[in-house]
């Protein structure tokens, strides 16, 4: 048994993914969705805690995976936000930077980000998830953070900068 043995791994399994998902299939995303108003945005945390705190800036890890939403439309740039886009890469940063945020877009690959959120959430329990969906209603974040997939925090997109900032804090 070698020492690498003992490190969590995220594995997906995409036949017991697709079983899982099933029964919650489809609880965030709705593509015939308009956000007409900037105002109808909204920040989510699922604590419910609207308190933000100050502290150390964590690494911030925007997750590609099979997308190029982060690289064409995720224009917050910071020192400590890293675009990643293979599962290794991904997998490296959690066994090297365990109290990091990890961000997600949903739309792009809603299954694999769920099952990412409760993998992360049950072998990385410092490592923060926010994910990220188009036109993210109060109501379907709140059953999703309702569920075993659930994300340390939700935005909707598009969203100002400044929300994306108040978001992380709470994170931190």
């Amino acid at each position: 048994m070698s020492e690498h043995d003992d490190k969590p791994t995220i594995i997906i399994d995409f036949k017991a993914l697709q079983a899982q998902q099933e029964a919650e299939d489809e609880i965030l995303v709705d593509n015939d969705a308009v956000v007409t108003d900037l105002d109808s945005e909204m920040l989510f945390d699922s604590s419910g805690s609207r308190e933000i705190k100050q502290t150390s800036q964590k690494n911030i890890y925007v997750f590609d995976f099979k997308s190029d939403f982060f690289e064409k439309y995720f224009k917050v740039q910071r020192s400590n936000i890293t675009r990643l886009t293979e599962l290794a890469e991904l997998n490296t940063k959690l066994e090297q930077d365990p109290e990091s945020i990890i961000v997600f877009f949903y739309n792009s690959n809603p299954k694999v980000v769920n099952q990412l959120c409760l993998q992360i959430r049950t072998k990385f329990s410092k490592t923060k998830s926010l994910i990220i969906a188009k036109n993210l209603s109060a109501d379907k974040a709140l059953k999703h953070s309702q569920t075993n997939f659930k994300a340390n925090n939700y935005i909707s997109f598009p969203f100002k900068e400044s929300d994306f900032d108040k978001c992380i804090m709470k994170l931190n």
